[in-house]
């Protein structure tokens, strides 16, 4: 009587536990010493590698294969319960791989629906960085690119996909924007879809040489070099509602030069001092004299 409350006692625990986990089915079978079926039951890896079972307790089975949990649950069995007992050990699991800008990557086990955001949050979620515009997702029959940022800003669910078995998702780094010039403060940040160029300017801190009605964009685009003339001036002089008709891209740099006089020449430091200055960023390596 003893016995069959116990046995019991773990199906309805085994029921309790498969429904509040997440990860990989494991189904466990227990015969007796004259092979009659005792107990059977699936279970689910969490996300520290542990089932749990009654009586046994935590059972540590990340990355082991069916017979090495087969001889742990064995060797944990008590045997005034378990008198020589076979343990048959089936392992269903469905993967996908995240690699990239996520604070966890690697290969995840799956055995339900699951979406992109589900998908973020078993690796742990972004690091500062991450490409959420252009996500890359390997499927077996295809590749495509996913605006998650899309999915975060104004909710839209067809970017927030379903993640199928196999599936390899790949964050990428955002280039910086770089911030140089007559400022106090030069610096560098990862480029955002919201990033606002105003917000660039009171961060570097602008100073009364500076001149922001002859700032440049400094843009690469295929292998090229464009000098995108802005004037900054009317967001600081006309007014908070004024604003820019143009959009920072990742890489560019936003060069603020230094007030010296009328001929616009001397606006600017030499083509030759300008990409001394560059020769260290990340993204752009030297800027050609023709560009000014």
């Amino acid at each position: 009587m003893k016995r069959k409350i116990i046995l019991i006692l773990i199906i309805v625990l085994s029921i309790f536990c498969l429904s509040n986990q997440f990860g990989t089915e494991i189904d466990i079978t227990i015969y007796n010493n004259k092979g009659i079926k005792e107990y059977s039951d699936t279970y689910i890896v969490n996300s520290e590698g542990l089932i749990f079972l009654p009586i046994i307790g935590k059972l540590y089975v990340k990355d082991m294969d069916e017979s090495e949990i087969s001889r742990k649950i064995r060797e944990k069995l008590h045997p005034d319960y378990f008198i020589n007992p076979a343990v048959s050990v089936g392992i269903k699991s469905n993967y996908f791989t995240i690699n990239g800008m996520v604070k966890k990557p690697g290969r995840y086990s799956f055995n339900r629906k699951i979406m992109l955001s589900d998908a973020i949050g078993l690796a742990e979620g972004l690091r500062e960085g991450a490409d959420t515009v252009n996500v890359k997702i390997i499927s077996q029959n295809d590749e495509k690119v996913v605006n998650y940022y899309q999915f975060t800003k104004i909710g839209d669910f067809t970017q927030n996909v379903e993640i199928k078995p196999g599936d390899i998702i790949t964050f990428e780094e955002f280039d910086f924007i770089y911030v140089i010039g007559e400022v106090s403060n030069e610096f560098k940040t990862y480029y955002s879809p919201e990033i606002d160029i105003k917000e660039l300017i009171v961060e570097a801190g602008y100073t009364g040489r500076s001149a922001l009605n002859h700032a440049r964009i400094l843009r690469k685009e295929n292998e090229e070099f464009k000098n995108i003339r802005i004037n900054l001036e009317t967001l600081f002089r006309r007014g908070k509602n004024s604003e820019i008709n143009i959009s920072l891209l990742p890489g560019d740099v936003l060069f603020i030069p230094k007030n010296r006089g009328l001929r616009l020449e001397s606006l600017f430091k030499t083509a030759g001092e300008i990409a001394d200055i560059f020769t260290s960023l990340h993204t752009i390596k030297y800027l050609p004299r023709e560009i000014f």
